[in-house]
């Protein structure tokens, strides 16, 4: 498999998703990508984002129009769940020992960066739908995540952490490396800076 990774905010800016208060599903997907996105650029992962105005049918087209073979990358989409349950859970094509493990390793990032509760993996047949588009229809390996529920304290979670979990999934997915950044020079002077005030006020007191 192409360590070429496909991003994709499950619904689209025309299509909120769920809704609890004054979060919509959409927005919360948006920005977890965007974040994912961003980390993957700093680790130097291959990466695409699919166009976020673009509904379901239109995302498997636009993926497929660009990539025809199974190999040719892996497609994650997020989501957020919504009931009133708690933690983190991932589909997978069922019967594929291949989709599994992609999907427990994303699942089992993002459950370690979040602390929240491992859901588990499971076969797009568990869904309400019986089975899920983006997992049958891309031309490349492909799963679904549901990044926490949005109608409960699973919100209080950072956007961040779900984004460092994902990344951190892809990036033991290809056996990469997840290089920390480095430290800004400015943040080391003023750390020292910060240090010396301290012993200062220790002499002085």
């Amino acid at each position: 498999m192409k360590s070429l990774i496909i991003l994709s905010a499950g619904h689209s800016t025309t299509e909120s998703g769920a809704v609890f208060g004054n979060f919509k599903e959409a927005d919360e997907n948006i920005e977890i990508v965007k974040l994912c996105a961003e980390i993957l650029d700093k680790q130097k992962v291959p990466y695409r984002v699919v166009p976020f105005e673009l509904n379901l049918a239109e995302t498997i087209k636009w993926i497929n129009e660009r990539y025809k073979h199974i190999n040719d990358g892996l497609a994650i989409e997020v989501h957020k769940n919504a009931g009133g349950g708690k933690g983190i859970e991932t589909f997978y094509f069922p019967g594929n020992i291949v989709s599994k493990d992609i999907a427990e390793k994303i699942n089992q990032a993002i459950v370690q960066e979040t602390g929240l509760e491992n859901r588990g993996v499971k076969p797009d047949v568990l869904t309400r739908f019986g089975k899920l588009g983006f997992i049958r229809q891309p031309n490349v390996w492909s799963v679904l995540t549901e990044a926490g529920f949005i109608d409960t304290d699973d919100m209080k979670v950072p956007r961040e952490k779900f984004a460092s979990g994902i990344a951190k999934g892809i990036m033991q997915i290809f056996g990469l490396e997840y290089l920390l950044p480095k430290a800004n020079k400015n943040d080391k002077i003023e750390k020292i800076k910060s240090l010396a005030e301290q012993i200062i006020k220790i002499c002085e007191g």
